[in-house]
């Protein structure tokens, strides 16, 4: 009786270690700057905020008065009138800008950005 009552507790460990194990992804380290950047975009008009070059930029906060954020290869990437936390970050894929888009407003409006910059790419 001992016996199984210690095989079950010795399973029900051995099943939580399991469980509280990390992704593999989130154990992937991050290497670059960390960059802000912004720009106040007039009504019915795009601002550049980055030019990714040949390296990546891990988004990790956009927040904006009411454009769009989008990149030239992925498209929109996140709605306005708020902040957005991408946790652990949005990957944005090398040779790209990454716009604020302000085409559907009739009044100027202001996004920003923070994320890790890889070194290959530029600002």
């Amino acid at each position: 009786m001992r016996v199984r009552l210690f095989l079950k507790i010795f399973a029900g460990v051995i099943g939580l270690g399991l469980i509280n194990t990390p992704a593999r992804a989130q154990l992937f380290p991050l290497k670059g700057k960390i960059v802000s950047a912004s720009v106040s975009v007039a009504a019915d008009s795009t601002g550049t905020l980055l030019t990714l070059g040949a390296g990546q930029f891990i988004l990790t906060q956009f927040c904006s008065s009411q454009p769009t954020l989008s990149g030239s290869a992925f498209g929109t990437i996140a709605l306005g009138g708020t902040c957005t936390s991408f946790n652990p970050g949005f990957a944005l894929v090398s040779d790209q800008e990454v716009v604020c888009d302000n085409t559907a407003f009739a009044s100027p409006g202001f996004c920003s950005v923070s994320g890790i910059l890889e070194p290959n790419a530029k600002k």
